[in-house]
């Protein structure tokens, strides 16, 4: 009946009628087991979402974690939270009623204003794919009322930003540089317990990325511009340093030279003899 391909089965009994009885109660058993469950949207949302979004969410492939969090902004919701009072969730209404925009829309941001400002992103992930996509696919719905609309998950908070970073003042400055060249990289590196690497191996690391925040602090440049460096790019005066990077290194791709004055011996050093 569905389309799919039959399949032969046998039903015995001690008399022709008693054996093509039991037949039709065999297929129609069959019947039953197979046909869906058909949902309407006069039916409770919180039904739907318990019966057929938590089973999608359950057998969705993801990680235990992820699946966790998923299922626990499924219960905020429907207004299951044992911290807060969600009167604008999906609790009290129908398919019908609960896939209307507004209703969705202060679900989801009563949601931003009480769990924070990562939650209701999830909640709306959650809500699209494992619950209004389903009712999609039993045509109880024929599209997401929230897809492709802006909604504000901002939980009444101030959405703008300092631009930019905080720099620090000359003496904080100083005061890094100062702590950076004392630093031994030795200290609190421990001998690893078993691979490839060794002792040296750590303390090496340390040490470079010692190097390469001086190196960063002295010159302003970006770490891949700063790892990029070799030294046939580097010319050693009596008074300075002076780093020729070729357009392929600088992300402006628009070479220039740098003179390193500030701790040019410290760094010096590091060229290998």
């Amino acid at each position: 009946m569905d389309g799919s391909k039959t399949k032969q089965r046998r039903s015995e009994g001690r008399t022709i009628g008693e054996a093509r009885r039991r037949a039709h109660e065999k297929a129609e058993g069959l019947r039953a087991a197979s046909r869906p469950m058909t949902w309407q949207t006069r039916d409770r949302l919180t039904e739907y979402i318990e019966q057929v979004g938590k089973k999608a969410l359950n057998e969705a492939r993801l990680a235990k974690a992820s699946q966790e969090r998923y299922l626990g902004v499924l219960r905020y919701l429907v207004g299951d939270c044992g911290e807060h009072r969600h009167e604008s969730s999906l609790k009290e209404h129908t398919i019908s009623s609960g896939t209307r925009f507004r209703v969705l829309e202060r679900c989801l941001q009563e949601i931003a204003a009480t769990h924070g400002s990562e939650t209701p992103h999830q909640a709306r992930s959650v809500l699209g794919k494992y619950v209004l996509d389903q009712l999609i696919r039993d045509d109880l719905i024929v599209a997401s009322p929230i897809a492709g609309k802006r909604i504000d998950l901002s939980g009444g908070k101030s959405r703008e930003r300092a631009r930019g970073g905080v720099s620090l003042t000359l003496e904080q400055w100083n005061a890094v540089i100062d702590h950076l060249l004392t630093l031994d990289p030795a200290e609190g590196v421990e001998r690893p317990r078993q691979g490839m690497y060794t002792l040296e191996d750590r303390i090496a690391v340390k040490a470079n990325a010692i190097d390469l925040t001086i190196l960063q602090a002295l010159t302003g440049l970006r770490v891949g511009e700063a790892t990029s460096i070799t030294w046939a790019m580097v010319e050693l005066t009596d008074e300075a340093m002076v780093l020729h990077l070729p357009p392929e290194v600088v992300k402006t791709k628009r070479g220039r030279p740098l003179y390193v004055t500030a701790l040019a011996d410290s760094l010096r050093r590091l060229r290998p003899a």
